[in-house]
């Protein structure tokens, strides 16, 4: 693994920013999932990264959305919305990670496992007991990383997105229980 040079810098995304989100998108998010989708993942990028779902997500007082920058560089995005119940651990306070991508030019340096660690401090401080996330069940280096991060597979499900490769909809729950 790679030691980064410098910490990478967790900046909040603002209203602003979503040519730019989209950009960042744009770039990342191809090279590791265009194999769900007939179109490459151009849908998905407009449907979750178009203004009008931008907009949506920004007004989500719950959420906390950040760029990841290294060098003064966006390599990535962080999104996690609070108070969103596990169907794993129903009964305890969670926090869902709904979204961690990184410019695949950036894996193995470390700024996941920071992005991580990051969220899960913010977790203990509010008392949250489990951090949450899904990801796709053909993500294999994804799911490496999540169990490698302290995760435990929860549940099975496929997802409810029409232009998507039927084969390719299945996604696992994991979790994070914390001290």
């Amino acid at each position: 693994m790679h030691s980064p040079l410098t910490e990478p810098q967790f900046v909040p995304v603002t209203a602003a920013d979503q040519p730019a989100l989209f950009d960042l998108m744009q770039k990342i998010y191809p090279p590791v999932y265009a194999y769900l989708w007939p179109d490459g993942g151009q849908w998905y990028l407009e449907s979750q990264y178009g203004k009008e779902n931008f907009d949506r997500e920004m007004a989500d007082d719950r959420a906390d959305y950040r760029f990841i920058f290294h060098g003064g560089i966006p390599v990535g995005i962080v999104r996690s919305v609070r108070d969103v119940s596990c169907p794993d651990c129903p009964e305890e306070p969670a926090t869902k990670l709904h979204r961690l991508y990184l410019d695949p030019a950036t894996h193995g340096r470390g700024f996941g496992k920071q992005a991580v660690k990051r969220l899960l401090n913010t977790c203990r401080r509010r008392g949250d007991r489990c951090l949450w996330l899904e990801a796709m069940d053909s993500a294999e280096s994804s799911l490496a990383f999540y169990v490698g991060t302290g995760f435990s597979r929860g549940g099975h499900f496929t997802l409810d997105m029409p232009r998507m490769y039927p084969a390719q909809r299945g996604m696992y729950r994991y979790y994070r229980m914390l001290d």
